[in-house]
């Protein structure tokens, strides 16, 4: 290998005449100019294009890193970031291959790109790495390469599919996929655990948030605060041993989370508006001494 200078470099173009600044066409809603992928063995790359280009430009980073410039700040990005240059914006980003680079990019025009990308909400930042884009980028390419009949159609589904891939991935993001899941294994203790006494500051320690960020997301996730959902449990608990047993409310308290018995009986007639003992006269099936078996509860 010695001293040269390697790149591999896979590309598709549509124009048989290629244009270093690109193309813009604006006589139809969308134009792909050209995709393809780059891979830096011994070889750097720098580019900058002061004008930028005439067409649009999506990069994806699918390994190692690369450094860009944006807002005037000189930035390292790694993979599962995704750029998005706009015509005649300012294009300098560089690639060096002992940071093992492997790029992904598209050039596209088009009177209806401007469009897509707001329907899509494409931007700029982090989507992480996803075969499904590699893949629908690699289909763009071997499509361009090939130019079978119907390529160009074939070629505008995919590229609007890949739209709504990044869409998805994003939104994933915002939704914080590790979160939910977190979040899906608290719920699962409380429901079993409820009798424990938790605190915010447990349940937030339990998924790695912050007191404040969990008490939203978990509002956002279940409608409800933190603490008004484990009173629920455990008062949805309870109506269980009123109904179904002749328990005292002093052996009832404790096992749905009350230590003391009168604090119990007040939370529960704030969450039911019923004394512990009017809502088992009221629904109980358990005759109890010297009371009278009330019919049951139907829809308990």
């Amino acid at each position: 290998m010695g001293d040269e200078n390697i790149m591999i470099e896979i590309s598709g173009y549509w124009r048989t005449v290629l244009k270093t600044m690109g193309t813009q066409d604006d006589s139809e809603p969308l134009v792909i100019n050209c995709c393809g992928y780059q891979k830096f063995i011994t070889k750097n790359l720098f580019v900058n294009r002061k004008s930028g280009r005439l067409d649009y430009q999506l990069i994806y980073i699918s390994q190692g890193s690369g450094f860009f410039l944006l807002n005037g700040e000189s930035k390292k990005l790694s993979e599962g970031e995704l750029i998005l240059f706009r015509p005649h914006e300012q294009q300098v980003y560089s690639y060096y291959y002992e940071d093992n680079p492997i790029v992904y990019w598209i050039h596209f025009t088009g009177n209806n790109v401007e469009s897509l990308l707001e329907t899509f909400q494409i931007r700029s930042g982090y989507i992480g790495n996803h075969a499904s884009i590699i893949k629908l980028l690699s289909k763009i390419i071997t499509e361009l390469q090939l130019k079978k009949s119907g390529y160009k159609m074939v070629i505008d589904s995919y590229f609007q599919i890949l739209l709504a891939t990044i869409y998805r991935c994003k939104n994933d993001i915002l939704s914080n996929d590790r979160n939910s899941k977190l979040m899906d294994s608290l719920i699962i203790q409380l429901n079993e655990r409820y009798q424990q006494n938790w605190t915010v500051k447990e349940m937030a320690q339990f998924c790695n948030l912050s007191e404040g960020y969990f008490a939203h997301y978990f509002k956002e996730s279940t409608g409800y605060a933190p603490m008004q959902y484990l009173t629920n449990l455990r008062i949805s608990r309870a109506k269980y041993y009123l109904v179904e047993t002749d328990m005292s409310l002093s052996s009832i308290a404790p096992l749905v989370g009350y230590k003391d018995p009168l604090y119990f009986s007040r939370v529960f007639k704030k969450t039911t508006g019923l004394a512990p003992r009017d809502y088992q006269k009221n629904y109980g099936s358990v005759e109890h001494p010297g009371t009278e078996s009330p019919a049951r509860w139907e829809s308990f």
